[in-house]
């Protein structure tokens, strides 16, 4: 379980880092004594198993070793994050029925059940709820016990044991908590920016980072920064996941930050980033999108509208099935019907291709097909063209409605740094690589919308149906 083997590193490793920020570091020994305060003062005000737990502190450190300590309580948890407007939180509360509210120091505060206890499956014993990818309406929710967490970690951070990792995404944030539960299980050390650090480069030097996780939208920074500050020390690997990793921000990242770059394919219902695959930097290719092979324990196929596998290097659905992956939403019967299909698969709504070697390539999402006259066409295509232009950073293709042709392909651009290129002169690049599937209206932007994770917003591009 979860939390045994944290105590284990407490007493096998007693003065291993287990939390470093600035100049603090808390060993395991101590991280296993904080947390049995924590649990105790939860305790002594009323806190116990069939709680529901609301979790709100910014402090990385403190949220964390809370979190472990409700862990070690027994009690379910969902972060109610401290810059989410108080309406999500409630709504929060309501869909899970949150029955007390846990702040700094750690205080509890009981409130009545705002909602219906979290829906679980016979023999189910929750530790944490958290966040999915909704991209429409309220977001999915997941549920997953001490054992799925310790299943996940082994499976996609068996390499996390020596490692010392600097992740970006706060610890309210979905992947910025389940990465450093997986450091911690692993026996690794978890590295917080501090306010007062110095820029990331250097912080990856005098930390001894050898794991640097972050999205596409913190590359571009650290692409940025590099003009300024230079690329990462060599002991350093960066591993980019949570969206769509074009082709063109691969390149300029290797070439001006650093070549150790893996990127990363996952969802939150497998285990996270990289729950599914993971592409080494001797795999990947300027002219692919490639995520990597299957890890060890993932079964993944391609399939058809009708289920059917299709034959290697066909675009279709990926499904995946996995050792400790979630089998159902909270509250949620229709995306849970739509997503978790008979066999015990998981279809996250991805298109992708396998290569007879078994390696996954991206080709963006099934909601973004576009249907042109019954021709298929899929996003990734036009945006890697678009992408080869040398004065474009990122594109983004999207279908529009049409009454005479069903849906017509259009795209979004952002340019790079200083550049400066008419509509016009980018339709024509793209009519002269894409044909009849290259878009009919391109429309050149500041910057590309992006959720909190660094995905790009389509529906805002698109603007209402």
């Amino acid at each position: 379980m979860f939390i045994d083997q944290l105590l284990r590193h407490a007493g096998q490793r007693p003065t291993a880092a287990a939390l470093v920020r600035g100049g603090q570091t808390v060993t395991y020994a101590e991280l296993a004594e904080r947390v049995e305060a924590d649990a105790a003062s939860l305790r002594r005000q009323g806190i116990a198993p069939g709680d529901v737990a609301g979790l709100t502190i910014g402090d990385e450190i403190a949220h964390l070793v809370a979190c472990l300590a409700l862990m070690r309580l027994g009690v379910v948890q969902i972060t109610l994050g401290t810059q989410d407007p108080p309406v999500l939180r409630d709504r929060l509360c309501a869909r899970v029925g949150v029955t007390c509210h846990v702040t700094a120091g750690p205080t509890v505060e009981r409130a009545a059940p705002a909602g219906a206890p979290p829906q679980l499956l016979p023999n189910e014993r929750p530790a944490i709820i958290l966040p999915g990818s909704g991209t429409t309406g309220d977001v999915k929710l997941v549920s997953l016990s001490l054992d799925q967490i310790a299943i996940q970690a082994a499976i996609a951070y068996a390499d996390y044991g020596d490692a010392r990792i600097l992740q970006l995404a706060p610890v309210e944030f979905n992947n910025g908590k389940r990465l450093r539960l997986y450091c911690l299980h692993h026996g690794g050390a978890c590295v917080f920016r501090d306010a007062q650090d110095p820029p990331l480069a250097v912080l990856c030097g005098e930390q001894g980072v050898t794991w640097f996780d972050l999205s596409a939208y913190h590359a571009r920074d650290l692409i940025a920064a590099s003009a300024t500050h230079g690329g990462l020390p060599d002991g350093t690997s960066v591993r980019i996941g949570g969206s769509r990793v074009s082709t063109g921000l691969r390149g300029d990242f290797r070439e001006r930050v650093t070549p150790r770059l893996f990127i990363s394919y996952g969802a939150t219902e497998i285990g996270g980033m990289p729950g599914i695959c993971m592409a080494a930097p001797e795999q990947q290719t300027p002219d692919a999108e490639l995520v990597g092979r299957p890890l060890a324990g993932m079964e993944v196929e391609i399939v058809d509208e009708a289920g059917r596998p299709v034959p290697p290097g066909t675009v279709g659905e990926v499904r995946i099935r996995a050792p400790g992956m979630v089998t159902h939403y909270i509250g949620d019967a229709e995306a849970t019907r739509r997503c978790f299909r008979d066999g015990g698969w998981f279809q996250p709504g991805d298109l992708m291709s396998l290569s007879a070697d078994r390696m996954l390539t991206f080709h963006g999402r099934v909601d973004d097909m576009i249907i042109l006259n019954s021709i298929n066409i899929f996003p990734g295509e036009i945006e890697r063209a678009l992408e080869g232009h040398p004065l474009v950073a990122e594109a983004a293709a999207y279908p529009v409605a049409s009454g005479v042709h069903g849906q017509i392909p259009v795209a979004a651009v952002e340019l790079r740094p200083g550049a400066a290129i008419e509509a016009r002169a980018l339709m024509i690049y793209a009519r002269e690589r894409l044909g009849l599937r290259a878009p009919r209206r391109i429309t050149i932007v500041p910057e590309l919308p992006r959720s909190g994770q660094g995905k790009v917003l389509k529906r805002v591009l698109a603007g209402p149906a």
